[in-house]
């Protein structure tokens, strides 16, 4: 499941990224490069970021009201992160920014996985 995580973040890296991504150490560096300029990666994070979302609540029902606005509070609660994200400064240090992604990458995969166990699949 890592190994696959692992590769479809590539993938999606790959569409935003300019080709500075090797695929071995010394290797050529690929990139589409979609996400240059910024409006250029927030357009294709977004319709990234709205797919998945669609994939998800397609694919899934709730099976009790926390199914429903659990999941519907993680969304905006991401939405309302990545849109402030664009409009506050950068983080003061390498540091900071590392501790803030730790706690929030934690908080979120807690969340989600939360709110997995309130919905099923629907195939």
């Amino acid at each position: 499941m890592v190994a696959l995580l692992v590769v479809s973040h590539w993938l999606l890296d790959y569409v935003t990224i300019g080709p500075n991504m090797p695929l071995y150490p010394g290797g050529t560096a690929l990139g589409l490069g979609c996400g240059t300029p910024v409006a250029g990666t927030v357009a294709v994070e977004g319709v990234m970021f709205v797919a998945g979302v669609w994939l998800y609540a397609t694919a899934t029902r709730h099976v009790d009201r926390t199914g429903t606005y659990g999941f519907w509070a993680l969304i905006a609660v991401l939405v309302l992160s990545y849109v402030g994200s664009l409009f506050s400064p950068p983080p003061p240090t390498r540091v900071a920014l590392a501790v803030g992604g730790i706690i929030f990458g934690w908080l979120f995969v807690g969340w989600a996985a939360w709110g997995d166990k309130h919905r099923e699949s629907v195939a």
